[in-house]
């Protein structure tokens, strides 16, 4: 039995999980805990549960780059770098980690002092024996790749092919795959992506082509036509041999959150067609990023023309873009400040997301909550909420709002009266007037007690009949659901004319994630006189698409 109290402070208690538990663990222990609290029955409950995992999914994913950066840094420290004598003899590719983090190719390694003195001493002499040996180490391709600088002047385009010479050797070189990106990402001009692109399929026709040059392609598609663009994509990947369909769809998966900006609609419907398919091979940070493309590519297909939304929904496409082409601190640093400013136009999501109409709004919000999620690890420092201050918000809030319950909560009122009550009254009225000549016309031929009788009973059965037809039939069938969709417009009606305002000012006063301000709003309210009006608010909020979106970007930006 899973025990929400634990949450949030103690997710991993909650979980049940122990140390040293990996992804897999994690991803059992979720699916145990919200098949126990389905969002249906216990919304509140599972959005703790979804916080919680999110945090410990991404602490993972921190310990994980971080083991990787660490491995990146010891790769060539003497020792513990083994010479894979049999894969350079055979040419066999071994296997390839993709998750090796950019390193400064300007950073020497600690070699052999011959080697180091070599390499000072003649260095156009030490180039020529190393590049005419019939095997290399990593450090020594890279020793050759830093001597065709100095020999060369600087000739960049002889150093990187020395290391891509390395890597067709040593595909799992965790020292050169970093030097490797490095160089692709800050070395490169934009005239020359093409040719180098060209160049390392033409030289590595292995599934390491995808993550070394995933920033090339990214970065050539803000500056080629998108058709140029993806026929050199479909044309390099045609080349690419041993296609590992995890590696690529991972590839894919960052790619998309550049391409689907600019590709057209029903290029990047097939793509992500395709990558559903494969989506059980990606790990559970790639299937996060998919679900986010998923709910990106369906607003830019509803929305085409963007300048005619509302200029909050515009600033919020242009934050999502930001996001997706967030690859630095300083990127980040401008996304943050975007929805800095945007946090401050309470009114504007107010105007651009209104409450009780047919508008759906479900994959602004989805969208919202899943960018936050990334951005929240990256973001700003919040201000502290101080507990007794938040009470007394919340005090102000219930006192400010009372006196408007009974004016909200009348539209439910409203929608019984006119599509549950009132047919009722006309279906019953109607039936027996019509009704009871019928039975009485043939009954009252015979006058005798027995008749009288008969044409009681006759009529307590015509009345039951009519009130239970309107029940099971008429009722559930043409009525119910016209007074839910009445009921549900008039309420929300009654919520933004009395307190949607109220409510987002209150949301103002505090720095809380929608889950968490709802949470502390029913616990402050708990065993109170308040309690109702608690749980009606969490209702309204909960179904305020406005609100929800504000919110959550006022709880990384305040």
């Amino acid at each position: 039995m899973f025990q929400i109290e634990h949450l949030p402070h103690a997710p991993e208690l909650f979980f049940g999980l122990s140390a040293g538990y990996d992804r897999r663990d994690l991803k059992r222990a979720y699916g145990k805990a919200i098949r126990q609290y389905s969002p249906e029955d216990y919304p509140r409950e599972f959005q703790l549960i979804r916080e919680a995992y999110e945090r410990l999914e991404r602490e993972l994913r921190d310990n994980r780059d971080q083991a990787r950066s660490d491995e990146a840094d010891q790769a060539w420290i003497p020792g513990n770098h083994p010479v894979e004598k049999n894969d350079t003899a055979s040419g066999r590719p071994s296997s390839v980690d993709t998750g090796a983090t950019s390193s400064d190719h300007s950073r020497r390694p600690d070699f052999s002092p011959s080697l180091q003195h070599l390499a000072l001493a003649d260095p156009a002499g030490t180039y020529r024996r190393l590049t005419e040996q019939a095997t290399r180490s990593p450090q020594e391709y890279y020793v050759a790749a830093v001597l065709s600088d100095v020999i060369g002047d600087g000739r960049s385009a002889e150093y990187f092919n020395q290391i891509l010479a390395g890597l067709s050797r040593h595909p799992s070189d965790a020292g050169l795959l970093a030097l490797a990106k490095e160089y692709l990402r800050h070395e490169v001009d934009d005239a020359d992506v093409v040719p180098v692109l060209e160049r390392v399929v033409s030289n590595l026709r292995t599934p390491l082509f995808f993550p070394l040059t995933e920033t090339l392609w990214t970065r050539l598609i803000n500056t080629a036509p998108f058709e140029q663009w993806s026929e050199l994509l479909k044309r390099c990947e045609s080349e690419v041999r041993q296609v590992d369909p995890t590696q690529r769809s991972a590839f894919y998966v960052r790619l998309m959150k550049v391409a689907v900006w600019k590709a057209p609609i029903d290029w990047s419907h097939g793509q992500l067609e395709q990558l559903e398919s494969h989506s059980v091979t990606l790990d559970e940070f790639s299937q996060f990023e998919l679900e986010y493309l998923g709910h990106l590519h369906d607003l830019l297909r509803k929305h085409p023309d963007r300048d005619r939304l509302p200029p909050v929904k515009q600033k919020l496409l242009e934050a999502y873009k930001l996001h997706c082409q967030s690859d630095d601190p300083q990127s980040m640093r401008a996304l943050i400040e975007h929805l800095a400013r945007l946090s401050r136009d309470a009114a504007g999501f107010q105007k651009a997301f209104p409450v009780g109409t047919d508008h759906d709004d479900n994959s602004w919000v989805i969208a919202t909550q899943l960018m936050i999620n990334q951005v929240s690890g990256q973001s700003l420092p919040n201000a502290s909420n101080d507990t007794d201050e938040m009470l007394s918000a919340v005090g102000k809030l219930l006192r400010d709002l009372a006196p408007t319950n009974q004016a909200v909560l009348e539209g439910q009122d409203k929608a019984n009266s006119r599509f549950r009550t009132l047919p009722l009254v006309v279906w019953m009225v109607l039936g027996c007037v019509l009704g009871t000549p019928i039975i009485i016309l043939p009954i009252a031929l015979v006058v005798d007690p027995v008749g009288a009788i008969l044409t009681m009973a006759m009529i307590v059965f015509l009345f039951v009949g009519l009130f239970i037809s309107y029940f099971r039939w008429l009722y559930p069938k043409h009525l119910q659901k016209r007074q839910e969709h009445y009921a549900w417009r008039w309420l929300m009606h009654g919520y933004q004319r009395h307190w949607r305002r109220r409510l987002f000012r209150y949301s103002q006063s505090n720095n809380l994630r929608i889950g968490d301000m709802f949470r502390f709003l029913i616990e402050a309210t708990e065993g109170t006189k308040w309690q109702p009006l608690g749980e009606t608010l969490q209702y309204f909020g909960s179904q305020d698409a406005g609100l929800i979106i504000f919110v959550s970007i006022r709880s990384v930006t305040s």
